[in-house]
């Protein structure tokens, strides 16, 4: 789920390796990290859900946390489907995100997409997204992924230099959904506009600006 601004665009990473159309991008190296981040466990589901209400919240999303908790349970049950990991800073959770696996034709294997990325306000500023992100990365290098998607606002123009900093290109593409079901957050939409809302005016959102 990604609580970006309603125009937004998909962007795509392809890790070492990719068959795709497109040139990859020629990425650095990874560094290795002393931070505490660690692959998430059914023991975890309280806090994971926490987390993501905590999330929703600041773009003023209502999160059905029954709903959210089966999601993990999922998530947790088959490795097939992704993968989550939590951050952790001064004997807490700060932090998680979420990768979900899929299979694309057009870059010929398994594709991915990073689903949720999400820091406490208390603990932004420390690079702690941008980890999130690189272990992520290596995750996908590991199991082979051709191309690792996400979603940003089109008008959140700082995260989108940052974004193509660390190997994600726009190819001009528009992802439309269709839902076949609910939701699992209460709607945030403004009922005269039928907009998202935003609690922000600087036209970025906070899992955004973790990356910075």
């Amino acid at each position: 789920m990604h609580l970006s601004a309603p125009a937004s665009t998909r962007c795509v990473y392809f890790p070492r390796g990719s068959i795709a159309r497109h040139p990859p991008h020629q990425n650095r190296r990874l560094q290795t990290t002393d931070m505490p981040i660690r692959t998430a466990t059914y023991a975890d589901i309280a806090i994971l859900v926490d987390l993501m209400a905590r999330f929703y919240h600041e773009s003023a999303f209502s999160l059905r946390t029954d709903a959210a908790t089966g999601a993990f349970e999922q998530l947790l049950a088959d490795p097939a489907l992704g993968r989550i990991w939590i951050c952790e800073q001064d004997n807490q959770a700060v932090g998680y995100i979420v990768l979900t696996l899929g299979f694309s034709m057009e870059y010929g294997g398994r594709d991915a997409f990073v689903d949720d990325l999400f820091v406490r306000p208390a603990f932004r500023g420390r690079g702690l997204g941008k980890e999130l992100l690189n272990t992520v990365v290596r995750e996908c290098a590991r199991l082979q992924v051709r191309a690792l998607h996400l979603e940003v606002g089109r008008a959140n123009h700082r995260a989108r230099a940052l974004y193509r900093s660390r190997g994600f290109r726009d190819y001009d593409r528009q992802l439309l959904t269709m839902k076949l079901a609910e939701a699992i957050h209460e709607s945030a939409t403004r009922p005269e506009t039928g907009e998202i809302n935003s609690l922000r005016t600087d036209g970025r959102n906070d899992q955004e600006r973790d990356h910075e």
